[in-house]
């Protein structure tokens, strides 16, 4: 039976086979998905249309709402499609409690550390907010969360889910219930929250009008005083919210009841049509009212989320202009300060802790635990410190800037004593500005590495052609000097002498050729000529190459007889095998014996190379190949510090690896590591 019919059996099994066009359908919907976002970008067009997946999570003040952000996430991750949080603001937001506005800001948070976008839209209704982002986003899953409780006063929750289910269409919803926290005398919720600035106004404003129609009566009669008292009530609403028109509603209504409907001076009303008059009023009062107030909370809302827009424009125009990270640093510091009205720092880190590189006026000192929770979110790129699961006994919260290249600084946060250090209604603002202000950083360090690059490219350039300048310019008159040398011949007292110019003479042409092969592998003029070559023909020429260097040294070989032919470049080849033979025998005793294996890895044909010297430091086993670089546990000189660097280039233009390692007994062990698709099987028939 053929071994590899297994094999194969088994990667085009049925559960491979759905894996595989399961992957090849996701492929395909997000190049579908690119193509559409690139042709909306190009026309302005929205044509409806999704490629691939978007998960919609719903945010909002309920204590359940991390089981509807976490439930999101686990169905993200099963479809491995982005997930977005989207908080609706609507008037209501004003009327939060205190605990409410904590666990909407755990839930962002929540939603955020696991790697939601965060979004936040104002509005004055949830279900149009909601219908109107799916469109926009195009989301193709919604998750939403529905209180087993009693979901507010009049189900106002299980409305909402049933408004967005009845307005979809196209979209997966998946409905998350979760029990709700108590609430507690609830009732109090009826009455509208507001100031008691407001509720003194609408009453003033009541009296005030009281008092002039009542003087002004016999000149205007009283048929269209009822109207008048429309006025504080649209003006009280406009200013000071629904409460302050309500009350101005309530108390026209009492007003006009008492001074203006007969009997006068009375709370009793004996005509219908002043009945009707009086409840008309009030009704028409409340309404009017509550439009007003509407309108005014809308336009707040507006005038807000466009300042926050200004302000995220503003900050990321200045962002751009920034050329170094200090003046980054502070600009940041200064924004994120002015935005949302927080003390904001800026840390970096210094060896192996971080300091503060932006402050405002005067630096903040940090106690030791504030500053162990920088140097965590430093070193792990989560949140700790003040309102976080990690150091909360700090004053402080630190947030990561965190970006593909690492992260890059931290920010921390302080607010007034007893609030949280970024308050609830900046929550979504506050992301999107740490995002704006890591990419920041980003762009600085990419650009810092760029700068970095084209330096070291500089240098190289010019450090090559000075490497090839000197290596063609001193061949001619050093092969002339290496002649004149060989062909020396002296006796006695100067035959030592002649035998230092002559080996003198070769291992300065050998570091020549060793600088014009560097050159060569740096410009990459190495081009192999690949041809099937036999290992054991290798070694045997690399051994009688060095046979004056190697005189009187014990070369101990092991070939696997078995071993395949190979396609490489014999000459390279050889020359790297040279190399490794040369530096064993420069760092290693006289009597240590040297020894080549040629074995069969599982991977591919393998040569070693082993001596007995003091090994390699532990640590720069990767170092070891770079040029210029020489063994430190060795007193032996003549080395150029090229030799393996040679190695290593002409083994990578072959497509095989080098591999430097300590032996436990002692000594160094150098490895060429030839691939299995590099080795040539010749048949029977091959041969025939």
């Amino acid at each position: 039976m053929c071994p590899i019919r297994p094999a194969l059996e088994h990667f085009f099994s049925k559960g491979n086979l759905l894996a595989l066009r399961e992957l090849a359908l996701r492929h395909a919907a997000q190049y579908v998905d690119a193509r559409i976002q690139q042709h909306k970008s190009v026309t302005g067009k929205e044509n409806g249309y999704a490629g691939g997946q978007r998960i919609l999570v719903a945010i909002s003040e309920a204590a359940g709402g991390e089981q509807v952000v976490r439930a999101a996430k686990r169905l993200a991750d099963a479809l491995k499609a982005p997930l977005i949080a989207l908080y609706v603001e609507t008037p209501r937001a004003e009327r939060f409690s205190d605990a409410e506005k904590t666990q909407l800001a755990r839930n962002l948070s929540l939603a955020a550390s696991l790697g939601a976008t965060l979004q936040s839209v104002p509005a004055t209704s949830v279900q149009e907010a909601m219908l109107a982002q799916c469109k926009e986003l195009r989301a193709t899953q919604l998750v939403l969360g529905r209180s087993r409780g009693k979901g507010g006063w009049f189900g106002r929750r299980d409305g909402i889910v049933r408004d967005i289910l009845d307005g979809t269409t196209g979209i997966a919803i998946h409905v998350i219930p979760f029990q709700d926290a108590p609430r507690g005398r609830e009732w109090r919720r009826l009455w509208p929250r507001g100031s008691w600035t407001g509720d003194v106004v609408a009453i003033g404003a009541v009296g005030a009008l009281t008092l002039a129609a009542f003087l002004a009566q016999g000149w205007i009669s009283r048929g269209p005083i009822d109207l008048l008292y429309l006025l504080p009530v649209i003006f009280s609403a406009s200013f000071y919210g629904f409460r302050a028109g309500l009350i101005a509603a309530i108390a026209a209504g009492i007003a006009y009841n008492f001074f203006f409907l007969p009997p006068f001076y009375t709370f009793i009303i004996y005509g219908p049509v002043n009945i009707i008059t009086a409840v008309l009023l009030v009704v028409v009062a409340i309404i009017t009212g509550q439009l007003a107030a509407r309108a005014r909370a809308a336009a707040a809302l507006a005038m807000r989320s466009a300042r926050e827009n200004a302000g995220l424009a503003r900050f990321a125009t200045r962002l751009g202009a920034a050329s170094t990270t200090e003046e980054t640093a502070q600009l940041i510091r200064d924004e994120l300060r002015s935005l949302l009205a927080v003390q904001t720092i800026v840390l970096h880190r210094s060896g192996d802790s971080v300091e503060i590189s932006a402050f405002g006026q005067t630096k903040p000192k940090l106690s030791p635990i504030d500053q162990a929770a920088a140097e965590w979110v430093m070193e792990h790129g989560e949140d700790a410190g003040l309102g976080t699961n990690t150091l909360t006994a700090s004053e402080w919260q630190f947030r990561p800037l965190k970006t593909s290249l690492g992260t890059l600084a931290v920010l921390g946060f302080r607010g007034p004593p007893g609030r949280d250090p970024i308050p609830t209604e900046r929550a979504a603002l506050a992301e999107s500005l740490i995002d704006q202000a890591a990419l920041a950083h980003e762009r600085l360090k990419l650009e810092t590495d760029m700068r970095d690059m084209e330096v070291v490219r500089q240098r190289d350039s010019l450090r090559a052609a000075l490497l090839a300048s000197l290596s063609h310019d001193l061949r001619t008159p050093l092969t002339a000097v290496t002649a004149a040398a060989e062909a020396l011949s002296a006796t006695g007292d100067e035959a030592e002498l002649v035998e230092t110019v002559r080996s003198e003479a070769r291992r300065l042409n050998r570091f020549l050729s060793d600088l014009l092969d560097l050159t060569r592998i740096e410009e990459g003029a190495v081009t192999p000529d690949l041809v099937p070559t036999d290992l054991t023909d290798v070694i045997a020429s690399a051994v009688g190459d060095l046979a004056k260097t190697l005189a009187g040294r014990k070369v101990q070989t092991s070939i696997d007889p078995n071993l395949p032919l190979v396609r490489a470049d014999a000459v390279l080849l050889n020359h790297a095998l040279l190399n490794f033979v040369d530096n064993a025998a420069k760092y290693s005793p006289q009597e240590e014996p040297i020894e080549i294996i040629a074995r069969m890895g599982r991977r591919g044909p393998v040569i070693d190379v082993l001596d007995g010297g003091p090994g390699i430091p532990q640590g720069s086993e990767q170092r070891i190949f770079d040029r210029f670089a020489r063994g430190e546990t060795s007193d032996r000189t003549g080395g150029s510090g090229l030799g393996l660097a040679i190695v290593k280039g002409f083994a990578e233009a072959m497509g095989f690896t080098v591999e430097a390692a300590r032996r436990q007994g002692g000594g160094s062990r150098f490895t060429i590591r030839i691939p299995h698709d590099a080795t040539v099987h010749v048949s029977m028939e091959d041969i025939a």
